[in-house]
């Protein structure tokens, strides 16, 4: 079976999915997962992650501590769209205040 390229060249379909095997083999060859890959980097990379994602939850808490007036959950569950649009701009700015602080 032959497929037509835009440019009128002609491609063989069973070579096409050849190419696309050979690519999927080099991308889960074992060379991706060598013995001299850094671990230690991998394994701090899901601690800095886990980190940001306990102090963002903090930061929440803390400004939902400081506004009492303010029942965000509530107001969410009622449909709010400018208190949902505000947390997500508080999520946001925390998670870019985080990301660089852990960076």
């Amino acid at each position: 079976m032959d497929l037509v390229a835009p440019g009128g060249k002609r491609l063989r379909v069973d070579s096409a999915w050849r190419t696309f095997g050979r690519a999927v083999y080099r991308l889960s060859s074992p060379t991706l997962l060598h013995p001299s890959m850094e671990w230690r980097i991998i394994g701090s990379n899901f601690l800095y992650a886990t980190l940001g994602v306990g102090l963002m939850f903090l930061a929440f808490r803390v400004i939902d501590w400081l506004t009492p007036q303010v029942n965000f959950n509530e107001e969410l569950r009622r449909g709010n769209v400018a208190v949902a649009i505000f947390v997500a701009a508080l999520f946001l700015s925390i998670a870019l205040i985080v990301g660089q602080s852990l960076n």
